[in-house]
C-alpha cells in the first residue's frame, strides 16, 4: 500500500470509531493528568515551603558587632553569588517619640540602603516603618511620622512580623544613613544556604578592641532550620515516580487499544496487508488520539504551572514529561502489540470471539 492510501485507511477508522480514539484519548489524557497533577501539587508545594522560608527569615543570616561593622563592605557582598541581599543596622543615636504615640515603645534605627531592599522598603530619603506601627498611627505611603525630633517622610512600609526574630524591629522606623559610621549588625539573605557564603558576613566585622564585645553570628528567624536543601526534597519527592508512571500508562493503553482489534488486525494480515503497512495505519491511528491527549493536557498543564510561586519555566517543563511520555508510550504499546501479532493467530481470535 501507498503511504497515501494508509493515512486514508487510518483516518476512515478514526472516523467511523473503529479505532475508538475517544476512549482511547481519554483513558490517556485522565490517567496522565492526574499523575502529572499530583506531582505538580507537590512541587507547587515544595516552592511554596522555600518561599515561606526566605521570607520568614530562614535564609537571612545576622552578624552581630556593636559599633565594628563596615556599612559598605556589608552592601558590598550582595555582589556575591548566591547572596540575595545585603546591609548593616545600628540603633539611632537619637531616641525621638511619636508624636500620635508618646507611651509606645517604638525603636529607631539607621541603615544602609542594601538592608533596606532586603527588608523590600526602599525609601527617597525618608523612613521606612513596619506594617504594625503604621496601622496603629493610620498612616499610609506617602506619609509624615511627626516625632520629637521633628517630622520624617514615611517613604515605605515593610512587614516583620513576630514569628521568631528579634522583637526590637516589630515597631521599628528605619532610616538611610551613609556608611561613614560603623554599624552594628550586618544582615545577608543567602540563598541556596551556604556556609561558605555565610562565613563571607565576617568580611563586614572591624577589627575589635580590648573592650568590646564578641561577635556574634546568628538566623534571623531561629525557630526556622538552620539547614534546608530543599533541592534533596526535590529529587526525593514521594512522587518521583509519576513521570515514568505515565510511560508505563501510555504503553498499556497502546497496547490495549491494538490488542482490542486483535480479531480485525488479523483478519487484515490474512487479506495480504502488510505487517509494515500495518504498523503504519496503527502508528497513525494511535497518534492522532494520543496527540490530541496531549494537546488538551498542553493548556492545562501550562495553566497549572503558572500558579506556582515561582520557577514557573521549570515547573511548566517538568509537568509537561509526563504527557508527552505517556505519548511515547502509547505509540510504543501500539508498536510492541502490532509486532507481536501473527496472521496465523486469526482462527484462535475468531473461536475466542
Amino acid at each position: 500500500m501507498r503511504f497515501r492510501d494508509i493515512c486514508i485507511e487510518a483516518w476512515r477508522n478514526i472516523t467511523t470509531g473503529t479505532t475508538h480514539a475517544l476512549r482511547w484519548m481519554l483513558v490517556l489524557l485522565l490517567s496522565t493528568g492526574a499523575l502529572v497533577w499530583l506531582d505538580a501539587t507537590t512541587i507547587r508545594a515544595q516552592l511554596q515551603d522555600v518561599a515561606t522560608y526566605i521570607n520568614g527569615g530562614g535564609a537571612t543570616w545576622v552578624v552581630n558587632a556593636p559599633g565594628r561593622i563596615d556599612g559598605a563592605a556589608c552592601d558590598a557582598l550582595a555582589e556575591t553569588d548566591g547572596i540575595i541581599a545585603s546591609g548593616a543596622l545600628r540603633q539611632s543615636v537619637e531616641r525621638p517619640v511619636l508624636a500620635q504615640l508618646p507611651s509606645a515603645l517604638t525603636s529607631f534605627f539607621d541603615a544602609t540602603t542594601g538592608l533596606l531592599g532586603l527588608l523590600h522598603a526602599p525609601t527617597r530619603g525618608g523612613v521606612a516603618a513596619t506594617d504594625k506601627l503604621a496601622a496603629q498611627l493610620g498612616i499610609t505611603v506617602p506619609g509624615v511620622l511627626h516625632t520629637t525630633a521633628g517630622a520624617f517622610a514615611l517613604d515605605a512600609i515593610f512587614s516583620f512580623p513576630s514569628d521568631g526574630r528579634d522583637a526590637s524591629l516589630g515597631y521599628a522606623v528605619i532610616s538611610p544613613a551613609d556608611t561613614t559610621q560603623p554599624f552594628d549588625d550586618c544582615w545577608a539573605q543567602i540563598w541556596p544556604s551556604d556556609d561558605t557564603k555565610q562565613r563571607l558576613l565576617y568580611l563586614a566585622v572591624l577589627p575589635a578592641g580590648s573592650n568590646d564585645l564578641p561577635t556574634q553570628f546568628a538566623q534571623l528567624n531561629p525557630t526556622l532550620a538552620a539547614s534546608y536543601h530543599p533541592s534533596e526534597l526535590f529529587q526525593h519527592r514521594a512522587t518521583n515516580w509519576t513521570t515514568l508512571a505515565c510511560l508505563l500508562v501510555g504503553v498499556i493503553a497502546g497496547i490495549a487499544a491494538t490488542v482490542t482489534r486483535r480479531l480485525e488486525l488479523a483478519s487484515a494480515l490474512h487479506s495480504g496487508l502488510s505487517k509494515n503497512a500495518l504498523l503504519k495505519q496503527l502508528l497513525l491511528e494511535t497518534l492522532f488520539w494520543a496527540g490530541v491527549a496531549l494537546s488538551t493536557a498542553t493548556p492545562i498543564l501550562l495553566l497549572s504551572a503558572a500558579t506556582a510561586i515561582a520557577d514557573h519555566t521549570q515547573v511548566a517543563l517538568l509537568t509537561m514529561r509526563g504527557p508527552i511520555l505517556g505519548t511515547c508510550g502509547a505509540l510504543l504499546g501500539t508498536m510492541s502489540a502490532v509486532l507481536l501479532l501473527r496472521e496465523r493467530q486469526l482462527f484462535i481470535f475468531f473461536k475466542d470471539r
